[in-house]
């Protein structure tokens, strides 16, 4: 039938005693990423790119917005979302840090529900907490790395290593979905990996069998229109920007900076 789409693999046989290892592990993570969060959230010796993060929200809150009222390479969502959590947690920099703990926690949440039924939980536990620390908990605000980051592992284990049966009323499906958006707002060069991953796991779901010519097709532009065409049309309603504007911000000065880095390695420089 036409939403048939890959034979669902069989469960992970799981033993009591590992899946309750599995969620202690998972509590291990999580108490580990809170506790990072706290002994760093209120350093401030060098603020490094964090000062972009804490000048882009009270951009916002002074009614600016990217692209128009002033040039950026970073994206919307790096705008909208300290914003968010500043209008929710206070206008100052502890504030901001409380979305840097919600990333990492809900995030942690989010991949290990994906791994789970693929992997058993002690597996995905530690999957998720290599995730987690490495990644999410690097950082005590919610910054675009550790978002490209979460919104990469979501779409990925949303796709892999099968896909489902009745895609609109998949859960997980519209889970890649909304992660999609966010993360093409997020960072393009994040977005792209993310793109070209999810692509090639959808190409093996037909080069196996898994998905007719016209199947692929259909996933292969969700995929696309979901996170770029439908990300950059929303930062374009949001910052009132024209699709000029938008790829000279977001393009057009980031290559302007690797051409500067490159002079470097110019032997006429």
């Amino acid at each position: 039938s036409s939403d048939k789409t890959t034979s669902q693999p069989a469960p992970v046989a799981t033993n009591p005693k590992f899946t309750r290892l599995g969620y202690a592990v998972l509590i291990v993570v999580l108490v580990g990423a809170t506790a990072l969060w706290l002994r760093n959230r209120d350093i401030l010796s060098d603020l490094y790119d964090y000062s972009s993060m804490i000048a882009a929200a009270g951009k916002i809150e002074e009614g600016l917005r990217p692209y128009t009222d002033f040039r950026s390479t970073m994206q919307s969502a790096c705008y909208a979302l300290p914003s968010l959590v500043e209008d929710i947690a206070g206008h100052n920099f502890l504030g901001l840090t409380w979305g840097g703990l919600l990333l990492s926690l809900t995030g942690t949440l989010a991949v290990f529900g994906l791994l789970r039924k693929g992997y058993g939980t002690t597996t995905s536990a530690i999957m998720v907490g290599a995730i987690c620390w490495a990644g999410f908990a690097q950082h005590v605000v919610i910054f675009y790395n550790p978002l490209g980051i979460l919104c990469l592992a979501i779409v990925i284990f949303g796709l892999a290593p099968d896909l489902p049966r009745k895609v609109v009323r998949s859960p997980r499906i519209w889970l890649v979905t909304i992660t999609l958006i966010i993360g093409g707002a997020n960072k393009i060069n994040f977005q792209a990996l993310t793109l070209g991953i999810a692509s090639l796991l959808v190409f093996r779901q037909w080069v196996v069998g898994y998905l007719s010519g016209k199947q692929f097709l259909q996933w292969l532009a969700g995929l696309w229109i979901g996170g770029l065409l439908l990300p950059i049309t929303l930062e374009l309603w949001w910052t009132g920007a024209t699709p000029q504007e938008w790829y000279y911000n977001v393009i057009g000065l980031a290559e302007a900076r690797v051409g500067f880095v490159s002079l470097i390695f110019s032997l006429e420089s």
